[in-house]
């Protein structure tokens, strides 16, 4: 979306080349589609930018718990989820999920740093040397990730 400044010098060039759409068009590297649209706004007297109000979900806010809850519940499948209910489509539910608390605490990305002496660092060597466990586990247990050590 172009910015209401770019839009009133492209109109202003475009009266400069009397009224060439193409010209001005292929100048600034824009559809001469868009700038007839502009020119014929600017005509009829109309905003050169609408600003659109952002939609409300025409989901309530119980049927959007309803469907995060039964993803959680029943082994976190959007298809499932989407089949059981039959709302909403999967993209929809997704985005509903990833602003739930849960999937942002499954799913964390990155830990906080974690500042190991040399001391600690040895002895988390040590302890993947000789594990018991897996490499993350020794990982978790130092805070650190896996790749680290």
């Amino acid at each position: 979306m172009h910015k209401i400044e770019f839009i009133e010098s492209a109109l202003l060039l475009l009266d400069k080349y009397d009224g060439q759409l193409s010209k001005t068009a292929r100048e600034l590297k824009i559809n001469p589609r868009t700038l007839q649209s502009w020119r014929d706004k600017r005509k009829a007297g109309l905003p050169l930018i609408i600003r659109t109000k952002k939609r409300s979900s025409k989901w309530s806010k119980d049927e959007i718990k309803i469907a995060v809850d039964y993803y959680f519940e029943h082994g976190e499948s959007a298809s499932k989820t989407v089949r059981k209910l039959g709302y909403p489509a999967r993209t929809t539910l997704r985005s509903w999920f990833y602003e739930d608390q849960r999937w942002k605490q499954k799913h964390q990305v990155h830990k906080q740093q974690t500042l190991l002496s040399n001391e600690e660092k040895e002895n988390a060597i040590i302890d993947l040397i000789n594990r018991d466990s897996s490499a993350k586990d020794v990982a978790d247990k130092y805070n650190v990730n896996r790749v680290s050590l």
